[in-house]
């Protein structure tokens, strides 16, 4: 994996930039690139991160117009990876592309649809995308806040994306969310790579972070802990309110 993070200084290096200038800025194309990134030998018992969902979805496919890292953090508990891709099939790069310019075209005054795809992978597993954001957690969040008549108080176990956190707080009778999530640096990461997932500035009161709304808020804890040493009946050893709904956003 030590080869990723030279590919930017290998495009700059020897990309070559397509024939034509762009109509506003009289500048170079940029060069497109395809790349893929296999394992090589035999590792024994030991798996390696790359050769699970990463590997697959991402570093070994030749599928994409545009696969582009976006960042690698290690965390105390887990590696995070976030790739952009856009499809090699549909032409979907050349809308991509125009969206960035200030044409006046379509694409450029609705960028927000052509973006890439992005995906996020914890430990080298697929974790969540930035096109299945809402079919996931609006499923897990949704139909438990509204079976409850008025739910007011709400625990989320994990959640780090903070996407969860973004659908209960859609419920106005909501007055406490609290999120126990152990890893922070996931969190910090999503809020600077993963807006998408976190963003409550539609939400009437809200703000720009989801984290930042004044009824959520986020415990950096081992969540089974945090939860038997207030609710154990044989371990309690804190004093904490109940709470009307639990939603587990953990592996």
């Amino acid at each position: 994996g030590e080869l990723i993070p030279v590919l930017p200084i290998v495009k700059s290096l020897f990309a070559i930039p397509r024939d034509g200038v762009t109509e506003e800025s009289g500048k170079w194309l940029k060069p497109r690139t395809k790349w893929t990134h296999k394992l090589r030998g035999f590792r024994g018992d030991v798996q390696h991160y790359l050769a699970g969902d990463l590997g697959e979805i991402i570093l070994e496919s030749s599928d994409y117009d545009y696969k582009e890292h976006v960042v690698s953090v290690q965390t105390p508990f887990q590696k995070i990876d976030i790739y952009d891709t856009i499809s090699d099939s549909g032409g979907d790069i050349a809308f991509y592309e125009r969206s960035l310019t200030n044409d006046g075209s379509y694409e450029a005054m609705n960028r927000i649809m052509f973006e890439p795809n992005r995906l996020v992978f914890l430990d080298g597993m697929l974790q969540s995308t930035r096109d299945g954001i809402e079919s996931y957690h609006e499923a897990l969040v949704q139909p438990a806040m509204f079976a409850h008549p008025d739910p007011k108080r709400v625990a989320i176990i994990g959640g780090g994306e903070g996407a969860t956190l973004g659908e209960v707080l859609k419920h106005n009778t909501v007055d406490t969310v609290m999120m126990i999530e152990i890893d922070e640096l996931m969190v910090m990461t999503s809020k600077e790579h993963l807006k998408d997932w976190n963003s409550c500035k539609d939400l009437e009161g809200s703000a720009d972070w989801c984290g930042d709304d004044e009824r959520a808020e986020i415990v950096y804890d081992d969540a089974f802990a945090w939860f038997n040493d207030r609710f154990s009946s044989t371990t309690k050893t804190k004093e904490e309110e109940t709470f009307d709904i639990l939603i587990m956003d953990a592996l």
